[in-house]
C-alpha cells in the first residue's frame, strides 16, 4: 500500500469516527433532554454543515400545510433575513426542500442555475449552487427535513447523503420523542389540575360537613379556590334572594377596593352585567372580553376594575336562582371548559350550604314550635325525644292509650267562687297532677277547662303505655284525695281507653297544635263520663286491660253499650 493509498483510509477513517461522535452526540442529547427539540436541530445544523463540508445547513419543520425553519448554521445574519422572507412557506419545487417535503424523497440538485424549476431568491443572495436536501419522515408522512448547501457546483457525495439521512431519522426520533414527552407533560399537569380540583372540592365539602351554619366561611373558601385555580384577577360570591343581588364572598380585592364595593348597595339583575344575565338567563355567562361587549354596561365595567374576561355561574336550585360565582380576569382571555365546570361544582356546593342553612334554620324553628307546643306538659326528655326525631309529629295513625280526667262537680264548686280564686285553684291542681304524667311519659294533649287529655305512646314510643296511663290515674287518685287546692278538696274522674289515634301537627304557619283524633279517644271521654253512673272515679276499657303487664286493683264492672257504639265494650274499675 502506497503512501496516498494510506493516507486518503486514514482520512477516510477519521470521517467515519467523526461522523460516528457526531451522531453519538446527537442521540446524547435527544436521550438528556427529551423536550430540547432546539439543541438537538442546531446540533444536526452544525455537524451537517461540518461534516457535509457545505456552505450551510439549515434544519426545516412541516406541520402538514407550510414549512418553518428552525435551525441553521453558516447563514450571516442578512442572509437569514432573506431566509425569514421565504419561510413559512408551502411545499413547492421551487426549492429543495418543498420538493423533499412533497416527494418524501432525497433532492439532489448539482448546480440550481441550470434548474429551470428553482425560483427561490436565495440563489442570487447566497450565490446558491450545490444543495441537497433530505426529508424527516415519521410513519411514511413528512415532518420536515435537512438541507445542505454549497457556493459551488459541487455534488454532494452518497456517504455524506447518506449522512443526512441518519442525522434525518435522529431528528424524527428526536420529534418523536418530543410528542410523547409533551402528550406525557400534559396528561401529568391535567392529572395534577383534577387532582387540585378534587382537593378544593373536598376542601369545601369537609368544610360544609364541620360547620354547616358558618356559611360565610364556606362562602369566602369557594372565593378563594376560585380565584386561585381559574388564575383570576379577583373573584366574587354572590346571594340573590329574588329581588336584589348581594356580595357575600370575595378574594383578590384590596382592602380599598373592599370598602367601595361594601358601600355599594344590593342591585336588581340586569342585563348589563354577567352577574345579571346569569341570574336573569339562569345559564352561565362567559364573556372572554367585557370591552367586545357592546350590551355590556361602561358603569359595571368601570366597578370590576377594568376587568376584560368575566365568567358568572349561577346556583340554581330547583331552577330558581339564589345566587352566583364570578370570576374576573385583568386580561381577555377565555376561561377553560375546565375551569368552569369546577365553577359549576362550587355553585353547586355554595348551593348546598345555602340549603343547609335554611334547613338548619327551619328546623330550629320546628323544635321551637315544638317546645312551645310540648314543654309546658311534657317531660324535657320527651320533647328532646321529639326534637331529635325519635317522636312523630307529622299526621301518623298509630295504637295508642288516652287518659282523660275531668273534675267532679266542677260546675258546682266554682258556683259560689271569684274568677281569680278559680284560677288559683286550677293552678295548684294542675301542676300536682301534671307531675306523676310527666314522669310515667304522658303527654297532656289538650286542657278544656278542668278536663284534660293525655296521651301515651304518642308522640313518643312506649312500650309499655297501658301500664304507664293506669299507673298515673292510680297516683292522680292519691294525689288529689291527700291534698286540697287553694282550700278545696277535689275528686277527679278518669277514663282510660287503648285504640288507634290519628295524631299530629294541625294548625297554619308558627299557629300549630300537636293534637289526637279517632275513636279510642272519643271512647275515653265516654267513659270517664260513664263514672257518674257507676259511682266509680276511674274506669278502664277491656283493650287497655289486655295490654296490661303489671297487677293493679281492678275490678270488672261488665259490658256496656256506649254511647255512639254498637259493640260493647268491656269495662274495669280501679278500687279505691
Amino acid at each position: 500500500m502506497n503512501l496516498e493509498t494510506r493516507e486518503t483510509r486514514n482520512q477516510d477513517l477519521a470521517e467515519v469516527l467523526e461522523q460516528q461522535a457526531a451522531t453519538s452526540a446527537i442521540l446524547d442529547v435527544i436521550s438528556d433532554s427529551p423536550g430540547d427539540l432546539e439543541s438537538v436541530f442546531n446540533m444536526i445544523a452544525r455537524s451537517a454543515k461540518q461534516l457535509c463540508h457545505a456552505r450551510f445547513c439549515g434544519v426545516f419543520r412541516f406541520d402538514g400545510k407550510l414549512i418553518h425553519l428552525v435551525a441553521n448554521y453558516g447563514i450571516s445574519s442578512s442572509e437569514l433575513e432573506v431566509y425569514k422572507q421565504e419561510f413559512p412557506r408551502a411545499p413547492g419545487p421551487e426549492t429543495a426542500i418543498g420538493r423533499a417535503i412533497s416527494s418524501g424523497g432525497v433532492v439532489r440538485i448539482s448546480d440550481v442555475k441550470k434548474d429551470h424549476e428553482y425560483g427561490s431568491p436565495l440563489i442570487r443572495t447566497m450565490n446558491l449552487r450545490s444543495v441537497a436536501a433530505v426529508p424527516m419522515l415519521c410513519n411514511g408522512k413528512p415532518i420536515g427535513g435537512i438541507v445542505v448547501v454549497r457556493s459551488v457546483a459541487e455534488p454532494f457525495l452518497d456517504r455524506q447523503i447518506e449522512l443526512l439521512k441518519t442525522f434525518s431519522a435522529n431528528a424524527s426520533i428526536a420529534v418523536e420523542n418530543s410528542r410523547l414527552f409533551q402528550e406525557i407533560q400534559a396528561s401529568n399537569r391535567e392529572l395534577s389540575e383534577t387532582l387540585t380540583y378534587q382537593v378544593a372540592t373536598n376542601e369545601v365539602l369537609q368544610l360544609i360537613a364541620r360547620s354547616p351554619i358558618k356559611i360565610q366561611s364556606v362562602f369566602d373558601m369557594i372565593a378563594r379556590n376560585a380565584r386561585e385555580l381559574c388564575q383570576g384577577k379577583f373573584s366574587g360570591v354572590f346571594q340573590y334572594d329574588g329581588k336584589l343581588i348581594h356580595l357575600v364572598g370575595h378574594h383578590g380585592l384590596t382592602p380599598k377596593r373592599v370598602e367601595e364595593c361594601q358601600k355599594v348597595p344590593p342591585s336588581l339583575p340586569d342585563k348589563e352585567t354577567a352577574i345579571g344575565r346569569a341570574i336573569r338567563g339562569r345559564t352561565i355567562v362567559h364573556i372572554p372580553d367585557v370591552q367586545a361587549d357592546p350590551d355590556y354596561s361602561p358603569d359595571a365595567l368601570v366597578q370590576t376594575g377594568k376587568m376584560r374576561g368575566i365568567v358568572a355561574v349561577p346556583m340554581l336550585r330547583e331552577e330558581n336562582p339564589i345566587g352566583v360565582i364570578v370570576v374576573w380576569r385583568s386580561i381577555a382571555e377565555p376561561f377553560t371548559e375546565k375551569q368552569i365546570e369546577l365553577l359549576k361544582t362550587f355553585a353547586n356546593l355554595a348551593m348546598l350550604a345555602i340549603e343547609d342553612v335554611r334547613l338548619f334554620r327551619e328546623a330550629n324553628r320546628q323544635h321551637a314550635i315544638i317546645r312551645e307546643v310540648f314543654g309546658k306538659y311534657v317531660p324535657e326528655s320527651v320533647v328532646e325525644a321529639i326534637v331529635s326525631g325519635k317522636g312523630h309529629l307529622k299526621p301518623v295513625q298509630t295504637t295508642a292509650t288516652i287518659l282523660y280526667s275531668d273534675l267532679e262537680a266542677f260546675t258546682s264548686i266554682v258556683e259560689d267562687m271569684s274568677p281569680i280564686q278559680v284560677v288559683q285553684m286550677l293552678n295548684e291542681y294542675f301542676p300536682a297532677v301534671i307531675e306523676p304524667i310527666n314522669r310515667h311519659g304522658g303527654v297532656v294533649n289538650q286542657f278544656q277547662g278542668d278536663a284534660m287529655l293525655v296521651t301515651f305512646n304518642i308522640p313518643v314510643e312506649d312500650p309499655h303505655h297501658a301500664d304507664e296511663a293506669v299507673k298515673t290515674a292510680c297516683e292522680i287518685q292519691e294525689v288529689v284525695k291527700n291534698r286540697t287546692f287553694a282550700g278545696v278538696s277535689l275528686r277527679t274522674r278518669i277514663g282510660i281507653n287503648t285504640g288507634t289515634v290519628i295524631a299530629g301537627n294541625v294548625g297554619s304557619g308558627d299557629r300549630v297544635n300537636y293534637t289526637v283524633h279517632g275513636d279510642a279517644v272519643n271512647l275515653a271521654a265516654r267513659l270517664e263520663q260513664l263514672n257518674k253512673d257507676y259511682g266509680t272515679l276511674v274506669l278502664v276499657s277491656g283493650s287497655t286491660v289486655s295490654l296490661l303487664t303489671d297487677t293493679y286493683p281492678l275490678e270488672p264492672v261488665g259490658e256496656v253499650i256506649v254511647r255512639g257504639k254498637h259493640e260493647s265494650v268491656k269495662l274495669f274499675k280501679l278500687a279505691t
